[in-house]
């Protein structure tokens, strides 16, 4: 069954913003001494992984429309976040940790990193798809210098714009890439 484009991207919006907040109330639990650098760690990776995988099934169109290719970037994503999660629990375990404030910010990032998996799966398939632009589409959010300009930039080859999740917001980017 199709579904169009914009209530896929609102509801992965919506789940994403849920896992942050779950994101955070984990680094809140741990500032608050509830739970151990290891069990934050342990936390921060299942839901690193669940939102890495819901993202990369939605953008390529379900579970049972996943290619060994949606696969393979999948593990690369996870491989990449858990290594970022383990270096930063290795600095907490050394003491080095900000504020809660600060924690919560970090561990949302972490979780949000999925907008990129999406953004990355859905425009490779389009390009499978014979699609050849690709343009930038601010999403609802304060915007970077970095996504202001690639949307100037308006329709380009695909492969032209810098990623979501590679521009000055990083995984705090709210923009989409629209193709034709």
């Amino acid at each position: 069954q199709f579904v169009a484009f914009s209530t896929v991207r609102s509801a992965l919006d919506h789940a994403l913003r849920g896992s942050a907040e779950d994101a955070a109330a984990i680094a809140q639990r741990y500032s608050d001494g509830f739970i151990s650098v290891a069990e934050f760690e342990r936390e921060m990776q299942e839901l690193i992984k669940s939102t890495q995988i819901s993202s990369v099934a939605v953008a390529a169109g379900g579970f049972d429309s996943m290619t060994q290719r949606h696969v393979d970037l999948l593990q690369e994503r996870l491989t990449s976040q858990f290594g970022y999660m383990s270096d930063w629990a290795d600095d907490l375990a050394s003491g080095a940790r900000g504020s809660s404030k600060q924690m919560a910010a970090r561990a949302r990032m972490y979780v949000k990193s999925a907008r990129a998996s999406f953004s990355d799966v859905y425009g490779a398939d389009q390009t499978l798809r014979g699609l050849t632009q690709e343009q930038n589409i601010l999403g609802n959010a304060e915007h970077c210098a970095g996504c202001l300009a690639q949307t100037a930039r308006g329709w380009q080859p695909i492969g032209s714009l810098i990623p979501i999740g590679q521009r000055d917001c990083l995984t705090n980017c709210e923009c989409l890439i629209d193709y034709r």
